[in-house]
């Protein structure tokens, strides 16, 4: 879909006067257009200082995808989840356009809330803190609480998301079965390292449905993982995030986009780039 028309027209202004994008702005979100929508390629890296107007070019191109229908979801370092909210409300309004509802998500725990407006699974754009994975499993009370709502969840069903892999379908299999004879689950099996933690995990995540893009906030975060094939245990919370929410959605016909954003290119080294690719 053609990004916004106010990527283009010099008449869309603040109430300022100002142009919303700057010319460089632009151009970036033409050659973004180009290479994810004409090309058909996967994705890009946009690798700039910090203030140089990255978020504005992302939300921007969030808002050609929602129109057109489609679902974004946005992985934000914690601190800066209210900015990327500002963001997409002044461009949406910057376009004339109602800005979305966009569910506060802080925890896995609100996944499993009915009382966030609107849905996760039918918002728009989401976002999603980068620690959303950093969670541990024992006796206390939230820990208890989440693992009532995933065998509720899971009781007596037969037919899971395709957006699970099969593996961890076959697990979540095997904990139905278990219930069904009155074996409840331990938190400790949904632990770090747990024989059954990817698997909650990858049902948890597939409660938000798919996505057409996925943008990544200060992709280099996770530069200190050797690589994406190390141990399940020693990737970044957000390495294991981006991971799932990718190789969950190219289940589709058309996998999702994704477009990264990163800071202080100049100290990544070649490795660096390679693992944010």
């Amino acid at each position: 879909q053609t990004p916004p028309s106010f990527a283009h027209s010099p008449r869309s202004e603040n109430s300022d006067g100002r142009t919303w994008l700057d010319a460089g702005q632009r151009a970036t979100l033409s050659a973004l257009q180009c290479r994810l929508c004409e090309r058909g390629l996967p994705g890009a890296i946009i690798a700039d200082e910090v203030g140089m107007g990255k978020t504005r070019i992302a939300v921007a191109l969030a808002c050609a995808v929602t129109r057109a229908g489609g679902r974004v979801v946005v992985a934000v370092p914690p601190g800066l989840l209210h900015q990327w909210r500002d963001e997409f409300r002044q461009t949406f309004q910057a376009a004339r356009e109602e800005p979305p509802e966009i569910p506060e998500i802080r925890s896995l725990r609100d996944l499993y809330s009915h009382d966030l407006s609107p849905s996760p699974k039918t918002a728009p754009v989401l976002l999603l803190p980068h620690g959303l994975l950093n969670f541990q499993m024992k006796n206390g009370w939230g820990s208890q609480w989440l693992l009532t709502q995933y065998q509720d969840r899971i009781a007596g069903r037969v037919t899971f998301s395709r957006l699970i892999h099969k593996d961890e379908q076959q697990i979540i299999r095997d904990h139905v079965r278990r219930l069904a004879k009155g074996d409840a689950l331990r938190p400790e099996e949904l632990q770090s390292m747990g024989t059954g933690r990817e698997a909650f995990i990858s049902f948890t995540l597939s409660l938000l449905g798919a996505f057409d893009l996925v943008i990544i906030d200060e992709a280099h975060k996770s530069k200190n993982d050797a690589s994406t094939a190390q141990e399940k245990g020693r990737r970044s919370t957000l390495a294991q995030l981006l991971i799932r929410l990718v190789r969950q959605n190219c289940t589709r016909e058309v996998p999702p986009r994704r477009l990264c954003l990163t800071a202080t290119p100049f100290e990544l080294r070649p490795d660096n780039w390679r693992l944010i690719l």
